[in-house]
């Protein structure tokens, strides 16, 4: 079980920064070129949150399943900035059925995109060295 959890919970988080590099751009694009903002980039949007969600979700299942309340202080560092990177994440629905102008919109988004994306590196990077950036491949 917990080689599931930890092949998930690396997996999980390539799947993140897939969707946040297609976001950034989309965002960017639309920001710098006043595009009128489309209903499906909050699809997109949400589909984000919910990858926060679940690599959250997982790795939480990991720690205090696998590890048992573990002591080790970077363990708890790492959670501690994944539920950063939740809370940030999930900013873009309190105002998703607002009426505001698409330039505001695609800014916002775009912040909270990049801020979660520097959550989850500081979050990895003070992780031990040989499970920061790697692909997990159970044996």
């Amino acid at each position: 079980m917990g080689e599931l959890l930890r092949f998930l919970h690396s997996w999980a988080r390539w799947g993140l920064v897939i969707v946040a590099v297609v976001l950034v751009v989309w965002l960017l694009l639309g920001w710098l070129q006043q595009r009128p903002y489309p209903k499906r980039l909050n699809t997109l949007m949400a589909a984000f949150s919910g990858l926060v969600d679940l690599n959250w979700l997982i790795g939480i299942i990991f720690l205090l399943g696998i590890f048992g309340m573990s002591p080790i202080r970077y363990h708890w560092e790492h959670a501690f900035m994944m539920t950063l990177a939740l809370i940030i994440g999930h900013v873009p629905m309190a105002w998703r059925k607002k009426d505001i102008p698409a330039s505001r919109r695609y800014r916002n988004n775009l912040l909270v995109v990049v801020a979660v994306l520097a959550a989850v590196f500081i979050g990895i990077s003070v992780l031990a060295q040989p499970v920061q950036w790697r692909f997990y491949v159970p044996l």
